[in-house]
């Protein structure tokens, strides 16, 4: 019998992020582990196609440039000849999408990257309520349950423990933080937190900047790239992050997170993930009351911590981690 096969494509890096790369890569180490043949093409900087190197993933990656990336795409269709073609990216357009017999799966995060397939998946949290966007002759796949977690992060998950004094705090926002808002952040957390421990990753920063924010204080440790991010998080009492992918890793760790919203489709997930207190908001652009937020956030820390870990207790039971078994599953039950 035929080994059964998919070609994933997302693009990493620069204002691409590294969200799509993340939930190929969780999809392609369960894919590899259940006997797949696995391959990745897109336009992915060197960063990105060195994490997936590292990764528990037996894939191909096929780096191209971004005016090539239908083109491409095409040809590793027609050449590998897939059971199942996956895509995860908001940019493609319809003239670009592989046409053939494969299975067509499409990654959407409400209305962004949302096209025909043969297979929709909304892996975030409350999508399930999304039934108009569900495309006619579509199986779709909808919800949290479908979130897609790498390894990396469900060797992680634990209890929801106990925050500390002084409260060590990690700032991510976003694997490339394209904004580079992470700096600004860290600066008004001292602030509002003059005691707490912080690490802060900020990919943009200059050395002069670096030393500048050690110096002042900001932030006792400054890292470009976490390669390891769920065990850099899992060492600290609090994580501040982006309301992007890794909202979901940390909330499957079982880590108290506060969350800010930094781009438009972001929106959607923040607003649900805040209505059912299961972060803290931070808010949204243009973030005029940050330091407020900020305050707000220190005075939960210092005298309701309790606050945060039922939060965080409540959203590890929402995030199982077992999304990506559901959808390659999924793949295998529409390609037999």
């Amino acid at each position: 019998m035929a080994r059964k096969s998919v070609l994933l494509h997302c693009n990493a890096g620069g204002l691409f992020g590294l969200g799509h790369l993340m939930r190929c890569v969780a999809l392609a180490e369960e894919a590899s582990h259940q006997g797949w043949d696995v391959s990745l093409v897109g336009a992915i900087e060197k960063q990105g196609v060195d994490y997936v190197s590292r990764s528990e993933a037996a894939v191909g990656v096929t780096t191209v440039k971004p005016e090539t990336i239908g083109e491409c795409l095409q040809h590793c269709a027609e050449a590998l000849r897939p059971s199942v073609v996956h895509l995860d990216t908001y940019t493609l357009s319809g003239p670009d999408i592989p046409r053939g017999d494969h299975l067509l799966s499409n990654m959407h995060d409400g209305r962004f990257g949302l096209r025909r397939a043969d297979l929709l998946i909304d892996p975030n949290f409350g999508a399930e309520a999304d039934r108009e966007r569900i495309a006619s002759g579509s199986r779709s796949l909808r919800g949290i349950s479908y979130c897609p977690i790498r390894q990396q992060v469900r060797r992680r998950r634990r209890e929801p423990r106990q925050i500390a004094a002084p409260s060590r705090v990690l700032v991510v926002l976003g694997g490339t933080d394209a904004f580079n808002l992470s700096a600004v952040l860290a600066t008004r957390l001292r602030d509002a937190m003059p005691s707490s421990i912080v690490t802060l990753v900020a990919p943009n920063l200059t050395v002069g900047q670096r030393l500048e924010l050690t110096n002042s204080g900001v932030a006792q440790t400054i890292v470009s790239f976490a390669d390891d991010l769920p065990g850099l998080a899992a060492d600290h009492d609090l994580v501040i992050t982006a309301a992007g992918t890794s909202m979901w890793d940390f909330l499957c760790m079982g880590i108290p997170m506060a969350v800010l919203c930094i781009v438009d489709n972001q929106v959607e997930p923040f607003q649900r993930v805040i209505r059912s207190h299961l972060g803290f908001s931070l808010g949204q652009p243009p973030h005029d009351h940050l330091e407020v937020r900020l305050a707000a956030l220190a005075d939960v820390m210092n005298n309701r911590p309790e606050t945060l870990l039922s939060m965080a207790r409540r959203g590890q039971a929402l995030v199982d981690g077992r999304g990506v078994e559901r959808i390659v599953s999924a793949w295998d039950q529409g390609t037999r």
